[in-house]
């Protein structure tokens, strides 16, 4: 039995921008039976300095508005990077309760307002060509792990697959207490909500550890079985 995961890096961006209006108004009438007041028309205007755009290259300024891309207190040189350590997790031959370990590196550069948090998710279950013999999501040994939650896989007699994260530097694993906390990836066939791994703190480079766990029981059937697995870098708001 051999198992093969792709592993993919999709990169998600979001572009800020601040608008100032012009805002104008007009002249109106009070009276009453003994005056009549006619006030004259009002223009407010934005004040814009005739070099702003000069100093400012990210200003972009209309005819009746000025709009500031990006984020002003972020390096303009600081682009956005991410790295993984490896594209394709081989398990090699599997044998019933003996669980097999994956791990994977995945770093992010370059700053940003509030950081970049790493979303995960699978295409679709271990599976063998056919897709008439599937590896589950594992449950954890109390059946109480899912996508969005965590829970304690020790027990050998525990199948399926899952992941646990481990902070390195600079990042923040996402719902893991334990060490031997484990969760399942969202399932895209089944249009399930991508869930974070990891958040990258605002500085210039984080890093993470994912660890992928894998256990089979005496009864699964001798087959290759592949799936992907997606990472989704996008800026937390």
């Amino acid at each position: 039995m051999k198992v093969l995961l792709q592993s993919f890096l999709i990169l998600s961006s979001v572009c800020a921008a601040i608008i100032t209006f012009i805002n104008l108004a007009y002249a109106q009438t009070s009276s009453n039976p003994d005056y009549v007041i006619e006030h004259q028309e009002l223009e407010q205007k934005t004040y814009h300095p005739e070099n702003a755009k000069q100093n400012n290259p990210r200003l972009i300024v209309g005819e009746n508005y000025q709009a500031v891309l990006g984020f002003g207190d972020i390096p303009q040189i600081s682009f956005f990077s991410i790295k993984i350590s490896g594209t394709i997790l081989d398990y090699g031959k599997l044998y019933p309760t003996n669980p097999i370990l994956r791990e994977t590196i995945i770093e992010t550069g370059g700053q940003s307002a509030h950081g970049y948090s790493v979303l995960g998710y699978e295409d679709h279950p271990l599976a063998d060509e056919s897709f008439s013999n599937l590896i589950p999501d594992t449950s954890c040994d109390r059946g109480l792990c899912s996508q969005a939650t965590s829970a304690i896989w020790k027990d050998h007699l525990t199948y399926g697959f899952g992941y646990t994260c481990e902070s390195l530097d600079k990042s923040l694993c996402v719902g893991f207490e334990d060490t031997n906390s484990y969760k399942s990836f969202p399932d895209a066939s089944k249009s399930e909500a991508y869930q974070p791994v990891f958040k990258a703190i605002n500085s210039e480079n984080s890093k993470a550890k994912i660890i992928h766990k894998l256990n089979v029981s005496a009864s699964q059937k001798n087959k290759i079985y592949l799936n992907n697995i997606n990472y989704l870098a996008v800026p937390n708001l």
